[in-house]
């Protein structure tokens, strides 16, 4: 059996739909299961105990790169495709792709090309994309999951010489004055105990480089787009605390079960 999952939404999204590809893993042990995902989560599926091939898409340039992934992945037909998106991009790729039967969510304006359409309602205890499951068996409650491995470990294992914490201050967009004073004042009061990592994306580097300086050079580091997803998950495992505004980080901490402060992070963010 071959499953084909499209998830090209950011990292917290992708972390959430976790649980559905593990019951999958679960139930069919002996399926392959590729992953459509966005390129900037493109390692996030490195050395994967089960999951065969991750395949970078961006839907943002869907017209430009579309037809030639449909090319690339309609050489075999799935037995299933889940879409789990219900951007119009993401639709129009499901629609193009053989498969015996595709499972998404309504509303979308390709939902016709699903056999079956689930709707995005959730409750406080379910996980939203295990709904799709439910046409085929019935999921089990699993926690996200994240697996970073020996070799990510080892590649952070320097920092963590000294007791440190994580912060990633950068939500979406770019701080404001406001913002930058909040953090630095923060990050100045806990470099005096800790070394203070800031994670975020390459595109946050220029916000931490700022807090870099403004707080404590000494102690405080600016790791903003230079280490991988996993690894990031490797760093925040054993941190003394992490203070993660970014959803995607704080989602990958709490896959690893590792620490999330919420102190501070409201006045900061």
């Amino acid at each position: 059996m071959r499953i084909l999952v499209i998830q090209s939404g950011p990292i917290d999204t992708l972390v959430q739909s976790t649980p559905l590809l593990e019951n999958l893993n679960q139930k069919f042990p002996d399926i392959r299961i590729d992953i459509i995902i966005h390129p900037d989560n493109q390692e996030f599926f490195d050395h994967h105990p089960f999951i065969k091939t991750s395949i970078s898409w961006d839907k943002a340039q869907v017209y430009r790169n579309a037809l030639k992934l449909v090319n690339q992945l309609n050489k075999q037909t799935y037995d299933y495709i889940f879409n789990l998106e219900t951007s119009t991009a993401a639709g129009l790729l499901t629609y193009l792709l053989k498969g015996k039967i595709k499972i998404g969510f309504r509303p979308n304006l390709f939902s016709f090309a699903c056999k079956y359409k689930m709707n995005r309602q959730q409750t406080e205890t379910e996980n939203i994309y295990n709904k799709l499951l439910t046409p085929i068996f019935k999921p089990d409650e699993l926690k996200p999951t994240v697996y970073p491995d020996d070799r990510n470990f080892h590649l952070v294992k320097r920092y963590k010489k000294e007791p440190y914490i994580c912060i990633s201050p950068v939500r979406h967009n770019a701080m404001n004055k406001d913002k930058v004073e909040s953090w630095t004042q923060f990050i100045r009061s806990m470099s005096t105990e800790f070394n203070v990592y800031l994670l975020g994306h390459i595109n946050d580097w220029e916000d931490c480089e700022i807090l870099v300086y403004s707080s404590n050079p000494n102690k405080v580091y600016n790791f903003a787009g230079k280490l991988t997803l996993l690894e990031i998950a490797a760093l925040l495992k054993d941190a003394n605390d992490n203070f993660l505004n970014n959803p995607g980080l704080r989602s990958i901490a709490e896959a690893i079960n590792a620490s999330v402060n919420d102190r501070n992070i409201q006045q900061a963010s």
